[in-house]
């Protein structure tokens, strides 16, 4: 009988020490998902929620802040020497010809629309909203791309005040309050819901609270994406410029050719 009590004695240990041994396995391996997880949400967000500022001095846009300010760190690719491979590259979607063509004079009129209005701190003969319209592949994304390029370049030189640029794209949300939730996080490196941030939003902008005194230039892409029902959002986004203490500019660029008088009350 003491024999067996002792064999159940070294079973149960036996056990135990396999179930501890099984737990710290788990543990582990939990513990090296997660930092991979962590890692990986790290490259693969375009927010950053800790390093924001850091990341932003890091990437030499140190006078245009917010993370719209943060371009994506393109891939240096050998120039082709063949013309079937350099006419694959000119027409890659991520391509970039630099000045457009036949676009001279919108991109003049965007131009002298955000930088008079950065240096004006917000005002631009009375107008912040300036809306940018055409039937897709006419390069109005590019222009405005391009417009950016060169006050980051101005900014970084010292001839323009620091400015913060937000870039939203309603086809990268999931709906349309979301948009409150980008903004947010561009500009604070927060994240939160979505009815935080639009509460958070408001007072920045209606009331200047926590604002840092630079003019916003917020960029909204495939705008007619936000159209809702009753409009909120829409009209939420074109009421802050009216604030003086708002300092925010706001660009917007749809496809659709009515969409200001589709906004209007009916």
């Amino acid at each position: 009988d003491d024999n067996d009590d002792d064999d159940d004695e070294r079973w149960g240990s036996k056990k135990q020490g396999k179930k501890a041994a099984k737990a710290k396995r788990r543990a582990r391996a939990g513990a090296g998902a997660k930092a991979e997880a962590l890692v990986d949400s790290r490259f693969v967000s375009r927010h950053v929620k800790k390093d924001h500022r850091a990341g932003v001095a890091a990437s030499g846009d140190t006078r245009v802040m917010g993370l719209g300010a943060m371009g994506v760190r393109r891939e240096v690719r050998p120039t082709p020497l063949t013309a079937l491979g350099r006419a694959r590259q000119a027409l890659a979607l991520d391509n970039e010809p630099g000045r457009l063509p036949c676009r001279e004079s919108e991109h003049d009129t965007i131009l002298k629309f955000v930088e008079s209005s950065i240096n004006a701190g917000g005002f631009c003969a009375g107008q912040r909203v300036l809306y940018i319209s055409g039937v897709p592949g006419t390069g109005k994304t590019a222009t405005v791309r391009e417009v950016i390029r060169s006050l980051r370049a101005k900014s970084r030189a010292g001839h323009l005040p620091p400015f913060n640029h937000v870039d939203i794209n309603g086809l990268k949300l999931q709906s349309p309050a979301h948009a409150y939730c980008a903004i947010a996080e561009d500009l604070m490196g927060e994240r939160m819901s979505h009815k935080h941030a639009q509460l958070v939003l408001d007072r920045r902008f209606k009331e200047g609270k926590g604002a840092d005194g630079r003019v916003t230039v917020l960029v909204l892409d495939e705008m007619d994406l936000l159209v809702t029902r009753t409009q909120t959002l829409l009209y939420n986004l074109f009421e802050w410029p009216t604030h003086t203490a708002s300092r925010l500019v706001i660009l917007g660029i749809a496809n659709t050719l009515d969409l200001p008088e589709r906004l209007l009350p009916k």
